[in-house]
């Protein structure tokens, strides 16, 4: 016999959860930030594939979050199907940062990457995730608290 209780989960859950991962992409500010600064085809080489970031101050891609960099660019993206849904990859010249901040969160501190064509959108990188784009920002001249 099949539990409709079950069914009725696994279609919330279908339904649903596409809608929730197209409305973080929106709330958080993901898609802002990649029509302002959309990515390329051919990004460099990952530093890694399970880096973690902070939109909006409470939407957090945990473990999901791909970076790269150049001498030229922040590169972002995150694993599919997850980028299908309202998540493009980003490409963020290195010269459009504003700034990088080193702020306390309750969950603890995060760097704020605050660029000048979306200054609306609060991102922030986790330590660890920043730590990998530490060196490229400070040699491509990005102004902040390292």
């Amino acid at each position: 016999m099949i539990d409709p209780i079950a069914v009725a989960l696994g279609v919330f859950a279908v339904c649903f959860g596409p809608l929730l991962v197209l409305g973080f992409s929106r709330l958080g500010g993901w898609k802002r930030l990649a029509e302002v600064y959309p990515g390329v085809k051919t990004r460099p080489r990952s530093l890694t594939v399970l880096g973690y970031a902070v939109f909006a101050r409470w939407i957090g891609y945990n473990g999901g979050l791909i970076v790269a960099v150049d001498a030229e660019s922040l590169h972002l993206a995150l694993w599919p199907p997850l980028s299908w849904l309202g998540h493009p990859p980003i490409r963020i010249p290195w010269r459009e940062f504003l700034k990088i901040e080193r702020r306390p969160r309750w969950f603890g501190d995060v760097y704020a990457l605050p660029t000048k064509g979306a200054q609306e959108v609060d991102f922030a990188l986790r330590p660890s995730t920043f730590a990998l784009i530490r060196e490229q920002a400070r040699a491509a001249g990005v102004p902040g608290d390292y």
